[in-house]
């Protein structure tokens, strides 16, 4: 995972220790299992130009449904990564999507 994630200047394991980006990306699997997920679209990121997309996915999490906001980063080489997990649609203690 600390491939997928990262800034525009590239991946997280190339940035932190290993036992940092390993600490981190097992806490964020924890909260992110699912059944089921699906990316229902792409925006700009406002002030970023094409630098970075808006990707609103919904995540199927033991029955419930939440729609988790993730922003994505064009790095080093035209690559992407995840620089941003909206975690708190599913940690926060509202009620999951409809």
């Amino acid at each position: 995972m600390g491939w997928i994630f990262g800034t525009a200047q590239g991946p997280l394991v190339r940035r932190d220790p290993p036992a940092d980006v390993e600490r981190r990306m097992y806490a964020l699997a924890t909260v992110l299992e699912h059944t089921s997920f699906v990316v229902q679209g792409e925006a700009p990121v406002p002030g970023r130009g094409r630098a970075a997309v808006q990707l609103p996915v919904r995540l199927v999490q033991r029955g419930r449904e939440y729609l988790v906001p993730i922003t994505a980063v064009r790095g080093p080489e035209g690559r992407w990564f995840i620089e941003q997990i909206g975690v708190e649609a599913i940690t926060a203690q509202t009620p999951a999507v409809r």
